[in-house]
């Protein structure tokens, strides 16, 4: 394996189990967590991982198609 592919490879095991802590605490905090913003976080989470299932984009192009759709309901509800 070249040294780009080892750290590539290096980089995609942090971010899977940086994701699994992120998932595990998240499990946790949910449960702090008032219905009416559970609501919120299961409908932006429903749509990021619609957008990921859509392979014809590139993860930039999810990226900027997630957060030009969700960034308006976040400050939506933080100026609540």
């Amino acid at each position: 394996m070249n040294e780009e592919a080892e750290r590539k490879d290096h980089l995609v095991r942090q971010i899977t189990e940086t994701h699994a802590h992120f998932s595990e605490l998240m499990a946790e905090r949910l449960l702090e967590v008032g219905t009416h913003e559970l609501e919120i976080y299961l409908s932006v989470l429903g749509k990021l991982v619609d957008k990921l299932e859509t392979r014809e984009m590139t993860m930039r192009e999810t990226a900027q198609d997630m957060f030009a759709e969700v960034v308006p309901i976040v400050i939506a509800e933080l100026a609540l």
